[in-house]
């Protein structure tokens, strides 16, 4: 039986402190117990160190990820969606550290929830204006656009637009 040591003890040449949750045979543990140096551990297996539902979540202060589905942005072009909210996060390593970073979360006719990750400044700027608007959520589409220096960057445009159905590069 596993007992929780709370006042410090030798049993069998061994040193056991308060905190500790050795394994003892039943009536070792039980004469323990009677002692005042250790209490019956709440189960036979290893009591909890932390209360785990009242530690944080992860997601509480890094972008992790989103709800339901992940998508690629790219396979999100000319297709309207409900941008639902974000998350704004740095980059931490290589040629993105000091980056923003969004996660996007949406939802779509065939998908009801669904995220991406974008580090397209104009993009990101964007979705914040949304946000400081308290204009989310809202519908609209993703477009493709080809900067000065070959790379292609990322903007929202009206869902309503026919003409920008498909990607643009």
């Amino acid at each position: 039986m596993r007992v929780k040591i709370v006042k410090a003890v030798r049993v069998a040449g061994k040193d056991h402190h308060p905190g500790d949750v050795p394994d003892f045979d039943d009536d070792t543990a039980h004469r323990l117990v009677e002692q005042g140096y250790g209490v019956k551990a709440q189960s036979e297996g290893i009591p909890p160190l932390v209360d785990f539902e009242g530690v944080g979540d992860i997601s509480e202060v890094l972008p992790t990820g989103g709800e339901g589905e992940q998508f690629a942005i790219d396979d999100l072009i000319g297709v309207p969606i409900v941008i639902l909210g974000a998350r704004f996060d740095k980059g931490r390593s290589g040629r993105l550290a000091g980056k923003d970073i969004a996660t996007i979360q949406f939802a779509k006719k065939d998908v009801p929830q669904g995220w991406f990750t974008t580090w397209s400044s104009p993009l990101i700027a964007q979705v914040k204006q949304l946000e400081e608007l308290k204009a989310l959520p809202r519908r609209c589409m993703i477009k493709g656009r080809q900067g000065g220096s070959g790379y292609t960057y990322y903007i929202l445009t009206s869902a309503s637009a026919k003409s920008e159905t498909k990607k643009e590069v």
